[in-house]
């Protein structure tokens, strides 16, 4: 595999890598732009494996990269965009595709976005039914080429940029990307999840056995 499909298969990969490793930086522990770093680069043999990815600050990054004055340009126009709203790079979420710089819905994926929050919060069905019924269709997820898992629809059930809204690390955005759900859906999900709620919790009592003895308790605090 070349560097350019490596550096693809890192953009595909990238959500995933950004979930799971630490989100401050590992060389200073810093949480202030930071952005995942390949310890071994792409370009001289190194892999996409979490074990060769790190999250660095931009300071500790420009460093690792010899102190380019290019790459400090490069995080400072992320952080600039970041700050306006704007789309900062990297893969969009399933249903979104990106069309000269610019954040789009993906039409076909974007009906199977609204077919998955139904599913979910009209029809009741599990994530990892959902899952299934994606898999046995053949339905591609996030355009890597991987199976649907339970996190995976999760992630998509879980995200507000389906509403317009753009929710980073570093802050709520406010509406800046074209919704795929309407706003009035907002409303079946609230009340699903607070019966989902109220339902985990009644299941959590119902395990279990609380008994109760006439005998008087002592408190070990005297007269």
């Amino acid at each position: 595999m070349g560097t350019k499909e490596l550096r693809m298969e890192f953009e595909s990969l990238r959500i995933e890598f950004d979930n799971l490793i630490p989100q401050e930086c590992g060389n200073c522990g810093s949480i202030k732009d930071t952005v995942l770093h390949h310890i071994v680069p792409l370009s001289n043999g190194g892999t996409n494996t979490i074990t060769n990815i790190a999250r660095l600050c931009s300071n500790c990054h420009a460093k690792a990269h010899g102190n380019s004055s290019l790459v400090k340009l490069s995080l400072q126009s992320v952080a600039r965009k970041r700050e306006r709203g704007e789309w900062a790079g990297g893969t969009p979420p399933f249903g979104y595709r990106i069309e000269r710089g610019n954040i789009v819905i993906n039409t076909e994926e974007a009906e199977w976005v609204r077919l998955i929050y139904k599913w979910r919060f009209i029809d009741g069905m599990t994530m990892s039914q959902i899952a299934d019924i994606l898999n046995f269709i053949a339905i591609p997820p996030q355009r890597n080429g991987k199976k649907w898992v339970h996190n995976t629809v999760r992630k998509i059930l879980r995200n507000e940029m389906y509403f317009g809204e753009y929710k980073t690390k570093y802050g709520n955005h406010g509406k800046c990307f074209p919704n795929i759900l309407p706003e009035s859906f907002r409303d079946i999900v609230t009340k699903f999840n607070e019966r989902h709620v109220c339902k985990t919790m009644l299941r959590v009592f119902s395990n279990k056995i609380i008994t109760y003895s006439d005998a008087p308790v002592d408190y070990g605090i005297g007269a």
